[in-house]
């Protein structure tokens, strides 16, 4: 800061060596030296440009009865009054001088003071041409430089023509200079202030900067700590329950959530229609009770906006966030549960829900609901601004990245888990087909593949039911069907309503939901859910399998998908040991048949052997002319009955021989044979 009272002194010792000393004070004796450094002195304590402006403008107007003011250059282009003392309001108002034109911009751009007359004013334009309508005869232009630069024009002003001579504007200039000097001052103040403030603000700024940047970096070093725990987890071999378990851990150190939700999409039908099935732990409910807390593709409008905003995520892909008054996730369901289920779940309250869909590259598996999560860095503010609770889009980001490595994990777990039960379905089919080559008889091979498929199924009963020859009823199979007392073990297929029917004629299974008819009901089993599927052998149902289970809505598609490869090998299964008890019967009629003519054609042997006898040993009597003499003619006719008997005799032997082969008493003797004779 320039020191005005050096700047005095030195004026002072020129004045006075110049022997001027009494003409410097002769216009100049109000104040005088000691006036001057008050005046310095008060200058110097004012640190506002306007305050030393006003100070100033005020003693040396009430001092010399000058009107005076500064103007000084706004927007670097123009100039207008800052201060006066005298001047009317219309001409502050109106007075605007642009940079470098007319004696104000002149003398701003050179630096030098200008005296301006009646004539001067008369011939120069707007804004200075005012002056005369304002009645002044004389203007002082004095420009006001500090550090050799021009920041302002001081502007004195009189009624006198000629006021301003040599002699006053010598004495008025060290005045000048101060005013000049104080405002120079101010405005470094001013600006060393401002600048102190930026400064101020700008640390400020980066303090906070850099706390929200280092709250984001341990934020982000926790959220890659979760990821990587969520990572190495998932590819060790853990169950579903314990990895959305481990999960839940890790969100609820990233966000303060009152209520975590996983919902997993189980289609139930061929058309695989959407219905979300809580997995656990959800909402802190039990294990066994997640099974009864769906989310149905043909419920969806009925559901409170939270859950169709899941609904909403799931199929979209896409996060969604709900924000809306304080409710209950009971009031947000559509069906009636079981109240214990029910009274649990009026106490999970919320009023702003964010959805995370559970997507993988294959497919849309579920949704992951968080009920009123917080971010972290307000958790803890009582006076936290309206809405700063509400996650960002980095938030979004992490829990979506922890959506993605959880579903990649479920799918894996899905494909593990399917894996195992095709190896079990191999190995259910294996153990049916060992059935039949164990012992091909059909109330043996039904009752152990009842055994096998209520084993792999995992179901209560199963049984199986025929069609009857007449094709007009299904009948049950005694050994593998239990059917209740009293109620008839033969159904009438003629009633195309009834669910067998619907079945036997389309050929296709059915998952049954509702209460079933009471001849599907089995003894000690109350049917919650129960599974038809058709026996078919070449397009052609020969029965159907009945399974039935004590849990609702127990049976998926996946149960049909094995039921179908279990009936498709029972189907042929069957066929072929009907075919065997056929092949056995047919056996057995052979066999009957066989005795029968082995018994004829010993009996037939024996009673043609002993007529024949008799008739060889007569013809042999008369041909020895025992009994009379017989001429040539009758011993030859006698020769060919005696040549016919041995042929016969011969054909008896072998029928005998025949009878022995098939007893094993024919003995063979090994000899010598002429093969001379044979030919």
């Amino acid at each position: 800061m320039i020191n005005i009272f050096q700047l005095l002194q030195s004026w002072w010792r020129a004045a006075f060596n110049a022997d001027q000393a009494s003409h410097y004070f002769s216009d100049t004796d109000a104040l005088g030296l000691e006036g001057l450094l008050l005046l310095a002195q008060k200058m110097t304590s004012l640190r506002d440009t306007d305050e030393v402006l006003r100070f100033f403008l005020s003693e040396f107007h009430k001092q010399h009865q000058l009107c005076c003011g500064v103007v000084m250059l706004e927007m670097d282009q123009y100039f207008k009054v800052r201060s006066h003392r005298g001047f009317s309001s219309q001409f502050v108002k109106g007075f605007v001088a642009n940079l470098g034109e007319g004696p104000v911009g002149i003398s701003f751009s050179t630096g030098e003071q200008r005296v301006l007359g009646v004539q001067e004013l008369k011939n120069m334009g707007s804004p200075e041409s005012s002056l005369l309508m304002e009645g002044w005869q004389s203007a002082w232009l004095v420009p006001l430089t500090g550090e050799n630069q021009t920041f302002g024009i001081f502007l004195a002003l009189s009624a006198e023509e000629g006021h301003f001579n040599a002699r006053r504007m010598s004495a008025f200039y060290p005045l000048i200079q101060i005013l000049a000097l104080g405002v120079h001052n101010a405005m470094l103040v001013e600006r060393m202030e401002k600048f102190h403030k930026r400064l101020e603000a700008e640390v400020s700024s980066t303090t906070k900067e850099l706390t929200l940047t280092n709250q984001r970096l341990i934020r982000r070093v926790r959220e890659l700590k979760a990821l990587y725990e969520i990572t190495l987890t998932t590819g060790q071999s853990v169950s579903q329950d314990e990895m959305f378990t481990m999960v839940s851990s890790r969100i609820q150190e990233l966000f303060t959530v009152d209520h975590i939700g996983y919902f997993i999409n189980v289609p139930v039908d061929k058309n695989k229609s959407m219905e979300l099935v809580a997995q656990f732990p959800s909402f802190g409910m039990p294990k066994e009770w997640h099974n009864n807390l769906r989310i149905r593709e043909s419920e969806v409008s009925k559901c409170g906006i939270p859950l169709r905003l899941g609904v909403e995520a799931f199929k979209s892909g896409e996060p969604k966030i709900f924000h809306g008054p304080p409710t209950t996730l009971k009031r947000e369901l559509p069906f009636e549960l079981d109240p214990k289920i029910a009274r649990h779940l009026e106490n999970v309250e919320f009023n702003n829900v964010v959805a995370i869909p559970l997507q993988s590259s294959q497919m849309h598996l579920g949704v992951i609901l968080l009920f009123n999560p917080v971010r972290e860095e307000v958790s803890f503010l009582s006076n936290a601004p309206k809405g700063a609770n509400e996650l960002k889009e980095e938030e979004l980001r992490t829990l979506t990245l922890i959506a993605v490595r959880i579903a990649s994990s479920l799918e894996s777990i899905h494909m593990d888990l399917e894996l195992q039960q095709r190896l079990e379905d191999l190995s259910t089919l294996q153990e049916i087909h060992e059935t039949f080559y164990a012992t091909p008889v059909l109330e043996f091979i039904l009752g152990k593949m009842v055994k096998v498929i209520t084993k792999s199924l995992r179901c209560d009963q199963c049984s199986f039911m025929f069609v009857d020859p007449t094709r007009e009823a299904m009948v049950a199979h005694p050994v593998a069907s239990v059917v209740e007392p009293g109620l008839p073990s033969k159904i009438s297929l003629k009633d195309q309503t009834k669910i067998i029917s619907k079945v036997y004629y389309s050929g296709r299974s059915e998952i049954v939901e509702e209460s079933p008819d009471a001849v599907f009901l089995e003894k000690n089993v109350v049917a919650g859910s129960m599974l038809l599927v058709p026996l078919k052998v070449e397009k052609e149902v020969i029965g159907i399998i009945r399974l039935s289970s004590g849990e609702e809505r127990f049976f998926n598609q996946n149960h049909v998908r094995i039921a179908e490869l279990i009936a498709d090998s029972a189907a042929v299964i069957v066929q072929n040991a009907r075919l065997y008890e056929r092949l056995i019967m047919s056996n057995k009629e052979l066999e009957r048949l066989n005795r029968v003519k082995t018994e004829f054609v010993s009996m037939v042997s024996h009673e043609l052997r002993t007529p024949v006898t008799a008739i060889k040993g007569f013809v042999d009597l008369i041909l020895n002319e025992e009994s009379g003499p017989i001429n040539e003619q009758q011993k030859k006719f006698l020769k060919i009955a005696h040549n016919s008997i041995d042929r016969l005799t011969l054909l008896i032997s072998d029928l005998l021989d025949i009878s022995r082969i098939e007893a094993g008493q024919l003995k063979l003797t090994l000899g010598n044979l002429s093969v001379s004779k044979v030919l």
